[in-house]
């Protein structure tokens, strides 16, 4: 680690990190946000970060909200202390007078400087000054970096001790970063004003484009660029939406199954339990609203999402919000009350936890939905709708609708289209030949 030789697409984010922690050496601060979505890289960023810093012969301290278990107040800067006191970087607490004392109330087992009677830490003010002399003590003559990861799960005194620092840190030898997700959150809010006032810059790593992701992918598989096949490199693209850990994870489900497997592997595990855990912190409802938006298809919209539901278009909507907060789904813009997923193995992990009953069930309303909602079929709604009937076990109208679906790609000229839809209207061996034959409705 410390050469960015392993992070693909974030060369400007490491020059970004050089930059600060360039700074810290020479004396003076900087705040740094890392804000993106799950999976982007944020923490291998601020793993890099770490590795050039210790490099330079900068103290790294990081500390981490633990994402398990009951929020601790002050845990990522406990973790932090802890971490100075087992590798000897911890200065003499007395140097800092009664801020030493603050501090030694929040580290197991060190004794008050002072020798005064423990008592609680006090106020995240004084614990933010405290600490703030700490870490201007730690980078005397040699700079210190200062990592906080996972703030979204915060809690709020901690989160008024990042404020209080990204606000006074100068001129403190200090580089502070802290990464958060790109969700609603007093983190992400914090960013944004802290940008307004000038006093951190915020780093937003973009998803990688086709040929970063090819990149990766070469790279862990050990494999020459060349040697992965173009449609290979056209579904990790596709199915990652450009996110690191996604592609990471789709190329290893490659290299276990084989690159010949023209449909591509099945949801990786890692994949559907990232998923489903995010799922289930937005609501008791939320994974059945999504999971059925997920049959609907990668794109859906809000009308008939609560249709196929048969929930309350309060609930339906909120928990859509939810989702786009939670960065499982997005607004599809331009067009209204449209969003869709933001990556494609989203849908799938989603329906990969269903049985084959609970989703022949799904199918069969969704279709349903769809049959009321759009008389007709209009525009996509026919094929769509085919391959719901076809999921839901009800072949003679699938067949029905693929047939009906082919002769309307014909009559618009998109013949290779139309022989695809032609082919799969022969699902029913039972069924009358005779549907196919007439002309589009």
């Amino acid at each position: 680690m410390g050469d960015g030789a392993g992070l693909v697409g974030r060369d400007s984010e490491i020059e970004q990190l050089r930059a600060a922690l360039s700074a810290a050496r020479s004396g003076a601060a900087s705040a740094l946000f890392l804000i993106g979505e799950p999976g982007i890289g944020k923490t291998r960023l601020a793993t890099e970060a770490v590795g050039l810093a210790v490099e330079s012969g900068i103290i790294a301290v990081r500390g981490r909200v633990s994402t398990v278990g009951p929020i601790v107040p002050y845990r990522p800067l406990i973790e932090a202390l802890q971490a100075l006191s087992r590798t000897e970087n911890l200065p003499e607490l007395e140097s800092l007078g009664t801020y030493g004392a603050v501090l030694s109330r929040l580290i197991p087992g060190l004794s008050d400087p002072l020798g005064s009677t423990p008592s609680a830490v006090g106020s995240p003010v004084v614990v933010a000054e405290a600490l703030l002399r700490l870490l201007t003590l730690v980078g005397d003559k040699r700079g210190c970096l200062f990592v906080l990861d996972d703030l979204h799960d915060a809690d709020a005194e901690t989160l008024a001790i990042v404020e209080y620092l990204v606000d006074n840190l100068h001129p403190a030898p200090v580089a502070l970063l802290l990464a958060s997700r790109a969700e609603p959150c007093a983190a992400t809010d914090l960013a944004v004003i802290s940008r307004q006032r000038g006093t951190a810059t915020v780093l937003e790593p973009q998803p990688l484009n086709r040929e970063q992701v090819q990149q990766l992918a070469a790279q862990r598989l050990e494999l020459g660029a060349d040697e992965i096949p173009v449609d290979v490199v056209d579904r990790l693209t596709t199915g990652s939406a450009g996110n690191p850990f996604l592609v990471e994870e789709l190329a290893y489900a490659f290299s276990k199954q084989g690159f010949e497997e023209a449909d591509g592997p099945a949801v990786p595990v890692s994949v559907a339990r990232s998923v489903s855990r995010r799922t289930d912190r937005l609501g008791p409802n939320a994974l059945m609203i999504l999971t059925t938006a997920a049959v609907i298809g990668q794109r859906f919209p809000i009308d008939l999402l609560q249709h196929a539901t048969g929930a309350a278009e309060g609930e339906v909507v909120a928990t859509v919000h939810a989702g786009v907060g939670a960065q499982l789904v997005q607004s599809d813009s331009p067009a209204p009350d449209w969003y869709a997923f933001r990556h494609p193995l989203t849908a799938e992990a989603l329906i990969s936890d269903l049985t084959p009953s609970e989703r022949a069930g799904h199918s069969g309303r969704v279709a349903d939905a769809i049959a009321a909602r759009y008389p007709g079929l209009p525009g996509e709604w026919c094929a769509r709708s085919a391959e719901l009937r076809e999921r839901s076990g009800e072949l003679a109208e699938a067949s029905r609708l693929y047939a009906e679906a082919g002769r309307r790609a014909l009559a618009t000229g998109a013949v290779r289209s139309a022989i695809t839809l032609l082919v799969r209207a022969d699902l029913d061996p039972d069924g009358d030949p005779e549907h196919r034959a007439g002309p589009a409705r």
